[in-house]
C-alpha cells in the first residue's frame, strides 16, 4: 500500500500529513468524520495541484499520483485522469447540468 486515502475526496497520506502540520486536523482520520471538511481539504488541494501545472487533465492525474517524474507515476497520472474523464463523459452524456459558482 502506497497511501491510505481518506474520506469522500480520497485525501491521500501525504497531504492528510500536510494538514495535521498546519494544525487544521489532529490526525488524519479526522477527515472521515467531518465530510463537509473532508470536501474543502480536496479541493484545496486540487487547487495546489492546479497551481503548479495547471488546468489540464494530466494535471488532474496529479491529485492521485503526485508529482513524481518516474514512467510509473506518469502512467497512473494518466489513468486516473481517464477514469475521471470517463466520469466527467458518463454524466454529460446523461444531461448533466455544469456545476455553477454560487457568489452570496
Amino acid at each position: 500500500v502506497l497511501s491510505t486515502d481518506y474520506g469522500v475526496m480520497q485525501i491521500s497520506t501525504r497531504n492528510a500529513n500536510r494538514l495535521v502540520r498546519m494544525g487544521l486536523i489532529t490526525r488524519a482520520e479526522d477527515l472521515l468524520t467531518n465530510a463537509c471538511f473532508n470536501v474543502q481539504a480536496g479541493a484545496w488541494v486540487l487547487a495546489q495541484h492546479l497551481r503548479v501545472c495547471g488546468n489540464t487533465w494530466r494535471c488532474l492525474g496529479s491529485y492521485n499520483a503526485g508529482f513524481d517524474p518516474s514512467q510509473r507515476q506518469e502512467q497512473r497520472r494518466l489513468h486516473y485522469a481517464q477514469q475521471v474523464r470517463n466520469v466527467y463523459d458518463r454524466l454529460k452524456a446523461l444531461g448533466a447540468a455544469p456545476a455553477h459558482l454560487a457568489i452570496r
